[in-house]
C-alpha cells in the first residue's frame, strides 16, 4: 500500500491490518460536557479490557494530538461529532465543542497533514491501519461528505475506513464499537465483527446497525506479528 506522500493506487487489495502482539488502539474523543460522561468513562475502561487491544491515554482532544497519533497508529477510533462548517467543509468534533480550529479535524487538513513530514509513510504503508469514525448524537455528514474523510485515509494508506452517516445517539454508539473492536480483536475479517453487531442489535430491537458502513474489502482482518 502507498505511503502517505506517494498517492500511487495500491498495487494489490489490502486484506490485513498488521499489528504487534496486541492490537494498538489510538483514540480521539469528544469533550461534549452535554454528553454522559460516566458512559465514556466506562467506555473507554471497556476497550482497555478487550484482550489484545490497548490504548495509552489520555485520548487526543485536540489537533496536535490527533497528528500526534496519526504519525504511525494501527488502528484509529474517533468517538466524536460529525458536522460541517459552511466555509470550511466537514469535520470532526473532539475536545471541547466549541468554535475552536483545534478542536476540529476537517478533511482538508487531514489531506494537508498526509503530504506532511508529520507521518511515518514507512509504517503506514507497513501497518495499513483502520479507521473508525463513531460519530455520536449529532452527526450531520450526508454519505457524499463521509467520503471527504474516506479519501485523504485511504490515501496514506489505510486500509479502510468505518463511518456512520446518520445520527447515533451515544448510548448506541459505545456498544457498537465495543462489539466491533472485540470481534477485530479476535482477527475477525471486518464483515464478520459488522454483520455480529448488526445481528445484535436487531435482536435489541434496533436497526441502527445498519448506520455502520465499512470502506474497506469484506474480508479485511487484524493480522497480529510477533516481534
Amino acid at each position: 500500500m502507498p505511503g502517505p506522500q506517494t498517492g500511487k493506487p495500491p498495487s494489490e487489495p489490502v486484506r490485513h491490518i498488521t499489528a504487534s502482539s496486541n492490537l494498538s488502539l489510538s483514540i480521539a474523543l469528544t469533550g461534549d460536557a452535554d454528553l454522559d460522561r460516566a458512559l465514556i468513562a466506562g467506555h473507554l475502561r471497556k476497550l482497555s479490557s478487550i484482550p489484545r487491544l490497548s490504548f495509552a491515554p489520555p485520548p487526543a482532544e485536540d489537533w496536535d494530538a490527533v497528528c500526534a497519533l496519526l504519525r504511525a497508529p494501527e488502528m484509529i477510533y474517533f468517538l466524536c461529532h460529525g458536522d460541517v462548517d459552511q466555509q470550511e467543509g466537514p469535520y470532526l468534533g473532539i475536545g471541547a465543542r466549541d468554535a475552536e480550529r483545534r478542536h476540529r479535524v476537517y478533511a482538508k487538513s487531514l489531506s494537508s497533514f498526509f503530504t506532511g513530514v508529520g507521518v511515518d509513510a514507512d509504517e503506514w504503508a507497513r501497518k495499513a491501519p483502520l479507521v473508525v469514525i463513531n460519530g455520536c448524537h449529532t452527526t450531520n455528514l450526508t454519505p457524499g461528505e463521509m467520503l471527504n474523510f474516506v479519501a485523504p485515509f485511504t490515501q496514506a494508506g489505510a486500509s479502510g475506513v468505518i463511518g456512520t452517516e446518520i445520527s447515533v445517539l451515544l448510548k448506541v454508539a459505545v456498544p457498537v464499537a465495543e462489539m466491533l473492536f472485540a470481534s477485530l480483536a479476535t482477527e475477525e475479517p471486518v464483515a464478520d465483527a459488522i454483520r455480529t453487531m448488526r445481528w445484535t442489535l436487531v435482536n435489541r430491537g434496533n436497526l441502527l446497525g445498519l448506520a455502520y458502513t465499512p470502506y474497506c474489502f469484506a474480508d479485511l482482518r487484524v493480522s497480529f506479528v510477533q516481534g
